[in-house]
């Protein structure tokens, strides 16, 4: 008898220009993400962009525990006069960002 376990897929990138960040996330963002999510989302931090995109057109979920990193990376951009953007934003995420009221963390989502 053999089991098989579900592969989850999940990468973000990240680029820096100027003032800008742009972080792209693709797939299934799940526990086993969460430090990674926050590693890159530290680096980021660390340079104090003015604007941070977040591009989630290919992200299919999120969860909780990534959103919470999430709050701390806004936190952490807004306190230096930075702004956080989302873009390709779908119904269940847009869904569960305003059911938990975190979408106020947000600028722009589309």
């Amino acid at each position: 008898m053999s089991t098989s376990a579900a592969i989850v897929c999940f990468s973000i990138s990240t680029d820096h220009c100027d003032d800008m960040a742009t972080v792209a996330m693709q797939g299934t963002a799940t526990v086993d993400q969460v430090a990674r999510i926050a590693r890159r989302l530290h680096r980021i931090a660390a340079r104090r962009p003015r604007i941070v995109l977040f591009d989630w057109r290919e992200l299919k979920f999120l969860t909780s525990l990534a959103l919470g990193v999430l709050v701390t990376f806004a936190r952490q951009v807004r306190r230096h006069g930075g702004s956080l953007h989302i873009d390709g934003c779908s119904g269940p995420i847009r869904e569960m960002l305003e059911v938990t009221r975190f979408d106020r963390f947000f600028e722009e989502i589309q």
